[in-house]
């Protein structure tokens, strides 16, 4: 991903902000949600690997709601 950013500077130049286009921002966002939502199923993945959580078969969950 590319960024745009301009930067607003205090009176030394010494950058305190950075502004980026909507888009750029909007899609920075998505990403880290994504990022996110990964590092959660990682971690789910990790406990069903040490038994410390359970799943419930596909077949099972259907039936549970019907379908």
């Amino acid at each position: 991903m590319e960024l745009h950013p301009a930067y607003i500077t205090d009176e030394g130049g010494k950058r305190i902000f950075a502004v980026l286009p909507i888009e750029e921002y909007a899609a920075l966002l998505e990403r880290l949600d994504d990022l996110e939502d990964l590092a959660d199923a990682r971690a789910i993945i990790e406990r069903v690997r040490q038994g410390a959580e359970e799943t419930i078969p596909w077949d099972a969950m259907k039936a549970t709601h019907g379908l």
